[in-house]
């Protein structure tokens, strides 16, 4: 199971990257530890912190159908 999904690329998150902070998408079931270890092995360097972030799914609807938009998790 792949911890790190791919980069979240945004306007935010490149002004971060220019600090250091550097945000990624990733597992739902994935959990700091795991995050900090995934750095780790990927790009060989140690992870200070880690913060995750939840966002929902959100309620779609086009025409008659009713849907619903991915949620994800970041960190």
């Amino acid at each position: 199971m792949a911890v790190l999904q791919r980069p979240h690329i945004s306007e935010k998150s490149n002004m971060l990257s220019e600090a250091g902070t550097y945000t990624f998408f990733v597992s739902e079931s994935a959990n700091k530890i795991m995050v900090k270890h995934a750095v780790k092995e990927q790009f060989g360097v140690y992870a200070v912190a880690v913060r995750l972030m939840n966002t929902p799914y959100k309620n779609e609807r086009r025409g008659r159908t009713n849907g619903r938009k991915g949620g994800h998790k970041k960190a």
